[in-house]
């Protein structure tokens, strides 16, 4: 599985912008600025690019929001 976050270290788990930037053939800066100015967007192109390098498709996270959504039923029936 190819992810974009650091694996050990201080910052495990934690978006490295090195890797995305270079995914994305932008500059670090832009990804770096882009945290700052809109954090949103940048978590977007973040899992956009985890699901392309992983060749996830639209109807694999479609699955996988109505498989969670049926946990979510089950377990509200619980209590």
């Amino acid at each position: 599985m190819l992810d974009f976050n650091n694996i050990s270290g201080k910052n495990k788990g934690k978006l490295q912008i090195t890797k995305l930037a270079k995914y994305l053939g932008k500059n670090e800066s832009t990804l770096r600025a882009l945290k700052k100015k809109n954090p949103k967007m940048l978590k977007i192109l973040h899992l956009g690019s985890l699901c392309d390098a992983n060749s996830v498709t639209e109807e694999d996270i479609k699955n996988i929001v109505n498989l969670k959504e049926k946990k979510n039923l089950i377990w509200s029936f619980h209590f």
